[in-house]
């Protein structure tokens, strides 16, 4: 996840220094679809390894 934010920290800048503003509405869906995408690419999944805590797991 930090190439997504990565890329959302550029557009920010971008935004900030050419003077254009995108929709949060498209900033949202196009910072799903770049998640996705580099999940195929990355293969890391939402979790990563972790034990369970709490009684219900015992």
């Amino acid at each position: 996840m930090l190439w997504a934010n990565m890329i959302a920290l550029i557009a920010l800048i971008a935004q900030l220094e050419f003077g254009f503003v995108i929709a949060p509405e498209e900033q949202i869906s196009a910072i799903a679809v770049i998640n996705m995408i580099l999940r195929l690419v990355t293969h890391e999944g939402l979790i990563e390894d972790v034990e369970p805590r709490g009684e219900d797991y015992e």
